[in-house]
């Protein structure tokens, strides 16, 4: 009985739900020019990947979508930290080298550190999948499972291509 009252205060903290419509948010670009929701591609799927430029599983899972680039070319990539310009330009070109420089990749500064209480991630890594129409149609968090993340944009692309 005690248990089943502590659960009652711990599984609420723990079982935090995410917005299920894209949030208003001010990322910075590496110039430090704002961007916000307003200026994403329209109509594109979209794939935000928090992380740390410190932390082992964001370097294993920024491999492995580097290493996958050509099924993320029809996305928008959205590479979200709270790291400097300078530690993010040296983790994307040690571990993302294949999607660095890409025109479907964007790198951004949280510099406002808002990526949790506006995404409320619970882990870095992350992996937010948005609809073209910003419904959040899949989310990973902690190290990336290769086979879920890209089964889910397979069904994603699908079930935007029949709109």
């Amino acid at each position: 009985m005690i248990v089943a009252f502590l659960m009652s205060f711990i599984l609420p903290i723990s079982a935090q739900t995410h917005y299920a419509k894209l949030p208003d948010f001010t990322f910075y670009r590496f110039d430090k020019t704002a961007f916000t929701k307003k200026q994403m591609s329209p109509g594109k799927i979209s794939l935000f990947f928090f992380f740390d430029a410190t932390c082992v599983h964001c370097e294993k899972s920024m491999q492995l979508l580097s290493s996958r680039q050509k099924d993320l070319q029809q996305l928008s990539i959205y590479l979200v930290s709270m790291d400097t310009k300078s530690a993010m330009e040296g983790f994307m070109k040690k571990f993302g080298k294949e999607m660095y420089g890409k025109n479907n990749v964007v790198p951004l500064m949280d510099l406002n550190y808002s990526v949790f209480p506006k995404f409320q991630p619970r882990y870095y890594p992350s992996i937010f999948l948005y609809s073209s129409k910003n419904e959040l149609l899949y989310e990973e968090e902690g190290e990336i499972d290769k086979e879920a993340v890209f089964k889910a944009i397979k069904k994603i692309k699908k079930r935007e291509s029949q709109r």
